[in-house]
């Protein structure tokens, strides 16, 4: 293989990389010159093709542990409004107060999960349950 099957886009990056001086309207033939008048052949291009791939991977793996952090923060974060169904005058958990005049608080997902999980008389409210509670 030749530096003639390379496309021109993947030329020019290459070529960059390697400091020669093109311009962006440089045409394929003008960069071939340019990295042979430097010596540059197939061989160094297919090195630095695998460097540069090696090294887009290593990011890439790196941007997905990101989102997959940030997700799972997200997700952790997000709150759900719960209803405490229950006659209690006052009712507090993890810091939350729930009264009688005012049973709806907002929990994270974890939190509204164990709440509801371990104690009666707690639920997932909806817009529905708040409106109609507060028009009484």
């Amino acid at each position: 293989m030749s530096l003639l099957r390379v496309p021109k886009d993947d030329l020019y990056a290459f070529a960059k990389d390697q400091q020669v001086a093109v311009e962006d309207f440089s045409t394929k033939p003008k960069l071939l010159k340019e990295l042979d008048e430097l010596g540059l052949t197939i061989d160094d291009y297919q090195a630095w093709e695998k460097e540069n791939d090696a090294e887009e991977l290593v990011v890439a793996q790196e941007e997905e542990r990101e989102l997959a952090k940030s997700a799972n923060v997200e997700e952790d974060e997000e709150k759900v409004l719960v209803r405490m169904r229950r006659n209690n005058p006052y009712y507090e958990y993890s810091g939350v107060e729930f009264t009688r005049e005012n049973p709806f608080q907002f929990l994270t997902r974890k939190q509204a999960a164990a709440l509801i999980a371990s104690e009666e008389g707690f639920s997932r409210a909806h817009e529905d349950d708040v409106r109609e509670f507060y028009n009484q």
